[in-house]
């Protein structure tokens, strides 16, 4: 690993290393390379920043290995990757069963499967709610100071009770506060102040998530909606093209680059968008871009045939449920 420190507005090296160690020495190299940098801005680090380097959620490399193996799996958004997800969690904490983190993650992945309407191949809505509660109040009692575990507890929360939207808010802020580099948490408060209708509040959280983890494709579709909401559909469309570029075969972002050029008035181009998820994609999110399309066009007609297709799933077929098809064909 190569490190250096530059000084922004003159392009000046302070300070440079270069680590050559084995991935045991992972957690080592993170706080050394901290260390170094404390120092390099601030002459000597006090016993209290020593202290705060030094304090790690695990030094079990299994464990944090497995943690961020989830994380990338969680932010693809899609059941499967979510599922793959709560498998590393799971496996961090029996590597380390005082590791916070992991159970917190859980807490948040099985929200995810409420948030984003996902059937859960075991477990009912009632059981992933809760798992969900389960998981984020036990990563609490092992850390009280774990952001990752308030905003599990927040997120969480807004599937027991979405109108009860206050201590969800107060749970997100928390862990903002603990954590002001965690870009989950930046990113789901954002969706909260979005759905309380501060639009520009959720942007600027969106924006700090981003400048964190530039690469946040979900982020990057969130930041889309909100300028859609608004009507501001190049805008929108600039957002949504970027998400689509980060992760090309997440097929929510096709669909929502669909909606956002029929808004535009591209048809044509909305067709297109839908004629790929036809040949990649489960037939639920094709359905509901057609309906899409069939409502702009005023055919009522056969946006009520798709709701009901979509709706009468049968065995084995995944389908929309009905709040999901109604809120495709009127978004």
């Amino acid at each position: 690993v190569s490190v250096e420190l530059v000084r922004g507005a003159t392009a000046a090296r302070v300070w440079g290393e270069q680590y050559d160690r084995t991935d045991v020495d992972l957690l080592d190299i993170q706080e050394s390379i901290a260390r170094a940098v404390v120092a390099s801005i601030a002459g000597r680090v006090l016993p209290a920043e020593q202290a705060s380097l030094a304090s790690r959620p695990t030094r079990n490399r299994a464990a944090f290995d497995r943690l961020l193996r989830g994380n990338f799996y969680l932010a693809q958004r899609l059941p499967e990757s979510v599922m793959r997800a709560i498998v590393e969690y799971e496996a961090a904490t029996r590597a380390d069963p005082t590791f916070a983190d992991p159970s917190a993650r859980i807490g948040l992945a099985y929200a995810l499967f409420l948030d984003w309407g996902w059937p859960h191949p075991q477990f009912p809505r009632d059981s992933l709610v809760l798992r969900g509660r389960e998981a984020a109040e036990r990563a609490i009692a092992l850390d009280s100071n774990s952001a990752d575990a308030w905003l599990a507890r927040g997120y969480t929360r807004s599937h027991e009770d979405p109108r009860a939207l206050r201590g969800v808010t107060a749970s997100l802020e928390r862990a903002v506060a603990l954590e002001p580099q965690n870009a989950e948490a930046l990113h789901q408060y954002g969706y909260v102040l979005y759905t309380l209708g501060r639009d520009d509040d959720a942007l600027v959280a969106f924006r700090r998530a981003l400048a964190i983890e530039p690469a946040r494709a979900i982020t990057l579709e969130h930041i889309s909606r909100v300028h859609r909401t608004h009507g501001r559909y190049a805008e929108a469309r600039l957002w949504i093209d970027s998400a689509v570029a980060v992760d090309p075969t997440n097929p929510n972002f096709r669909l929502m680059r669909a909606l956002t050029r029929l808004r535009q008035g591209d048809t044509a181009g909305a067709a297109d968008e839908i004629a790929v998820l036809e040949r990649t994609s489960p037939p639920d999110l094709a359905l509901a871009g057609r309906a899409q399309i069939a409502a702009a066009a005023r055919d009522t007609a056969t946006v009520s045939r798709m709701i009901a297709q979509g709706v009468d799933t049968g065995p084995g077929r995944p389908g929309l449920n009905p709040w999901q098809a109604l809120q495709w064909a009127t978004v």
